[in-house]
C-alpha cells in the first residue's frame, strides 16, 4: 500500500494476508533469524481498517531499505536486493553488464554507484580457488554467512537460499552481510 501520512510524507506498507499464503511461518522464522543475530525484517499482526470498515487480519511486513538501516542503528550502508534470476551460484565468469538488470538497489538509489557490490560480486570471476577465498573472507563474513545459509535451507529448503535474497553492506565494516528474507 503506498500513502500519505498525516505530515504528507510518502509511505509504503506491505500487508500479506493470512489466508491464502504461509505468511505466518515467515513471522516465526524472522524471530528467529534475530534471535540468532541476523538482520530480518519486521513482521508483527494488524487490523485493516478502511474507511471505518475492517477488512482482516494482516501481516505488516516490514521494508528492507533506509528505514530499515536507521531502526537498527546504522549510520549508512548499501542494502541490494535480487530482482530475477541473479543466483550467487551463476556470477561465476560475470560480465559487468549483466549486474543491474539482476541486482536492484535498496538504499541511496539517487546515487548510482554499485561499485561495492561490484567488488563483491568479482570474486566469483577469480579463477584460482586460493585467491577466491582470500577475496571472499575481505567482503563477506564466512561464518556469519555459512550460519544464514544452514538457517535458510532448515527453514525454507534448499531453493530459499540462491535467490531472493538480499545483501547489506554496513559502510562501518565494509563487509556484506545476508539480511533474512
Amino acid at each position: 500500500i503506498r500513502f500519505k501520512d498525516h505530515n504528507g510524507n510518502k509511505k509504503i506498507m506491505n500487508l500479506n494476508t493470512l489466508h491464502s499464503d504461509p505468511y505466518l511461518l515467515d513471522m516465526i522464522a524472522y524471530q528467529i533469524y534475530q534471535q540468532e543475530g541476523f538482520f530480518a525484517p519486521k513482521m508483527e499482526l494488524s487490523e485493516l481498517i478502511i474507511n471505518g470498515e475492517y477488512n482482516g487480519t494482516k501481516l505488516r511486513l516490514e521494508n528492507i531499505d533506509e528505514n530499515f538501516l536507521n531502526r537498527r542503528q546504522i549510520p549508512l550502508g548499501n542494502i541490494y536486493r535480487e530482482v530475477t534470476g541473479a543466483f550467487l551460484v551463476t556470477f561465476y565468469n560475470w560480465n559487468k553488464i549483466h549486474y543491474k538488470p539482476a541486482w536492484e538497489k535498496q538504499t541511496l538509489k539517487k546515487e548510482d554507484d554499485f561499485d561495492d557490490w561490484l567488488s563483491f560480486l568479482e570474486n566469483n570471476s577469480v579463477e584460482s580457488d586460493e585467491v577466491f577465498f582470500r577475496y571472499i573472507e575481505k567482503y563477506l563474513d564466512i561464518d556469519s554467512y555459512l550460519k544464514w545459509y544452514a538457517l535458510t535451507n532448515l527453514m525454507g529448503g534448499t531453493g530459499y537460499s540462491d535467490h531472493n535474497i538480499f545483501f547489506m553492506n554496513d559502510f562501518r565494516y565494509q563487509k556484506f552481510q545476508p539480511i533474512a528474507y
